[in-house]
């Protein structure tokens, strides 16, 4: 760490995401070494404290750590802005990665293992201490109910009560660890292995309430407590047999039913077979294989196409340009959030061709690529990324119903009761939407069928309420149908990839072949001469007050 402080810029005078990176990384290690050096003077020239040598280790650490919350709390509003585990950025919110983790997926991703895990961190405590630990037993108990069983006790006693439980028994437990740590142990080598597990599995199951990325680091803790249990559990049983059983094949017996039941059966997780599975099928060798955007990927490396700068979604980023061989704006390595805001705001988002053609000339894009699944199953997440505090600019798509008479409605979303159903054999210059005031509205639509658009005539200055995308089938069947409100439906990416506007400026290159609706679009950009490049669109943190 101190090799990396003196190398890298990033942790002298980082920005952004990094503004702390020294305080957050070197610090530690610093405060470590200060306490161990100044324990070992004190100890070394002060000979009466030589009695008391384990109460002063924790004095120092004590104060180290008191010292470390009051700059975090001092550096608050800092942190809010600079580092993600305290950031409110729309960005960090969409992130699924720090969601809170449901039941489904502890089991889905540890099986049992959690469970027998965590009795294998609590039963110890009454294995070492007998009665002595039966608080921190049940202290540990409710941290694990309030954590991985989360949801079911929330909807038993409400979120905020449950909230106080966890904070409660993390506190209890807490206590009762550094009790533990003062007192004298019969057995240092076992409790101090344990203790050691209890701490790790304290902090980052805390940690992995709030954020599914920190899951990554409990593990350790739960093999540990699970190899604990398959050990002990025979041992106790072993005692109530008889001496002609052998103890090894007591527990090579026990070990290899439980694990066969937590990998291979259902009830107890699977784990075995379900990772089999992700790994042959679930996710290839190669990231989207044989799916619309890998052919479109191969398209853009056969192309060629030279010096090209791809303006798309961020998380395609390096597949644009490991897979297509072009350059990006923002992708998973060169990670700016703030440049994915201005992104989603100012091309998703846009309200004009003038605003999204000024920051993709900032960023000296040459492409554009957006997909129709960034489009109808991600717009209400991407609008919000690019929205501002009031969410000026989000959007989503609105799966209407097709009633009898030929009506689609979809009442709890959208603005009107019902719309009256187009004859695509003869297609209207717009759609009749009866709204819930009682007028009557005159929507835009654009309907498909097969690889071809028809797109009404209703001008987008006509529209206050949206508009609505429609797709049938060969015969003439209406397969599906969308309600897109006015915001959606005036931004770039709504017109370019469904309504075909500002072809001049955007000239569609892909599909070569001119299909309405492919699953990924590509479009060069041919700035006119009077787009000029905004230095605002290359800031890297947000302002204050959020500008245009």
């Amino acid at each position: 760490m101190p090799s990396l402080y003196l190398i890298s810029p990033a942790y002298r005078n980082g920005y952004g995401f990094s503004t702390h990176l020294s305080a957050l990384t070197l610090a530690p290690l610093v405060a470590v070494f200060l306490i161990r050096s100044t324990r070992y003077l004190l100890l070394h020239f002060y000979e009466p404290l030589g009695p008391h040598a384990r109460k002063l280790a924790w004095g120092l650490t004590l104060l180290s750590i008191a010292v470390g919350a009051s700059y975090l709390f001092h550096q608050a509003g800092a942190f809010e802005t600079t580092v993600f585990a305290f950031q409110e950025s729309r960005l960090m919110k969409d992130m699924t990665e720090l969601a809170a983790p449901h039941f489904r997926y502890w089991t889905g991703r540890y099986g049992a293992v959690f469970l027998l895990g965590s009795l294998g961190i609590i039963i110890p405590t009454l294995h070492l201490w007998k009665w002595n630990g039966l608080p921190l037993t049940l202290a540990l108990s409710l941290f694990v109910g309030t954590t991985f069983f989360r949801w079911q006790l929330n909807a038993w006693i409400g979120e905020a009560r449950g909230d106080t439980l966890f904070f409660i028994s993390l506190g209890v437990a807490a206590l009762s660890l550094a009790i533990a740590c003062l007192r004298k142990r019969t057995d240092p080598q076992e409790e101090r292995i344990w203790i050691v597990m209890l701490a790790w599995f304290l902090v980052w199951v805390a940690l992995s309430r709030g954020g599914k990325r920190y899951d990554f680091f409990i593990g350790i803790p739960l093999a540990y407590g699970t190899a604990w249990l398959l050990w002990q559990l025979p041992v106790s049983v072993m005692q109530h047999l008889s001496a002609s059983v052998k103890p090894r094949w007591v527990t090579a017996c026990f070990t290899l039913a439980v694990l066969i039941s937590v990998l291979f059966w259902n009830p107890l997780g699977g784990h075995a077979t379900r990772a089999i599975a992700a790994a042959a099928k679930w996710r290839k060798p190669v990231p989207g294989h044989q799916t619309p955007l890998a052919q479109t990927l191969q398209w853009m490396k056969t192309t060629r196409l030279e010096d090209a700068i791809v303006a798309a979604n961020w998380s395609y980023g390096s597949r644009l340009n490991v897979l297509g061989g072009v350059k990006t704006l923002t992708d998973q390595d060169t990670f700016i959030p703030h440049w994915i805001h201005l992104y989603y705001r100012h091309v998703y988002c846009a309200q004009s061709a003038c605003e999204a053609l000024s920051f993709l000339k900032t960023h000296g894009a040459t492409h554009l690529m957006l997909t129709e699944w960034g489009l109808i199953s991600k717009a209400w997440r991407y609008s919000y990324i690019g929205s501002d505090a009031d969410s000026d600019r989000r959007f989503g798509f609105t799966r209407l119903i097709p009633l009898s008479d030929k009506r689609l409605s979809h009442i709890k979303d959208t603005p009107f009761l019902y719309i009256e159903a187009p004859d695509i054999t003869s297609p209207p210059h717009f759609l009749t939407a009866h709204l819930k005031n009682g007028e009557i509205a005159r929507l835009p639509y654009v309907a498909f069928q097969g690889a071809q658009r028809h797109t009404s005539k209703t001008s987008i200055d006509e529209n206050l309420h949206g508009g609505v995308l429609l797709y049938y089938d060969e015969n003439q069947n209406l397969e599906k149908a969308y309600y897109i409100p006015i915001i959606g439906w005036q931004s770039l990416a709504i017109r370019l990839y469904f309504l075909g506007d500002l072809s001049d400026i955007f000239v569609p290159i892909y599909p070569a072949n001119g299909d309405d609706i492919s699953p990924a679009k590509v479009w060069e950009i041919r700035y006119p001469p009077d787009i000029e490049a905004d230095d605002k669109y290359l800031a890297t943190e947000p302002e204050r007050k959020d500008e245009d």
